[in-house]
């Protein structure tokens, strides 16, 4: 989002290239459009992807996570997020609802780190209450319970 992009210039934290599947849509404002899965990136590419809520919505997930790995550089890191579904025990494929709004392909379980692990990277499911002090959650509006996954690609 452009507000992501803000906040990381403005810290100092990186250059920062917006992609999405539609170049059209003003909400986003993307740089370029991109397929995750297959985008027109060279292999290793960039050294860090932020991809929140957004695999939940591609009914491909393995042609996904190949296109992170192929693009991340060798130590690169990929932060993943997706919603969990409450009271599901185990990731599953869904059809998806075109007549929805926010049709989801995947509903997400706390399995998801098990779910994307692979050779060549190490995943790390991170809680923002143990990773991010009460004051930045409150600064950044971050719900304490929140999870992601930081995804490291193995160095060559």
């Amino acid at each position: 989002s452009p507000a992501l992009r803000f906040l990381l210039e403005h810290e100092g934290l990186a250059r920062c290239f917006r992609s999405d599947i539609d170049a059209d849509d003003p909400r986003f404002a993307p740089d370029f459009a991109a397929d995750l899965r297959r985008t027109p990136l060279r292999d290793d590419a960039v050294d860090w992807i932020f991809c929140s809520h957004v695999l939940e919505h591609i009914a491909e997930l393995e042609l996904c996570l190949d296109e992170i790995e192929r693009i991340l550089v060798p130590g690169g890191a990929a932060w993943l997020q997706v919603p969990l579904e409450p009271g599901l025990a185990h990731s599953r494929r869904i059809p998806v609802d075109r007549y929805r709004a926010y049709a989801h392909a995947w509903q997400f379980a706390p399995d998801f780190g098990l779910l994307i692990e692979r050779p060549g990277w190490r995943v790390t499911e991170v809680v923002a209450r143990d990773a991010i002090a009460g004051p930045l959650r409150d600064r950044y509006g971050i719900d304490a319970d929140e999870r992601y996954w930081l995804v490291r690609k193995q160095e060559v």
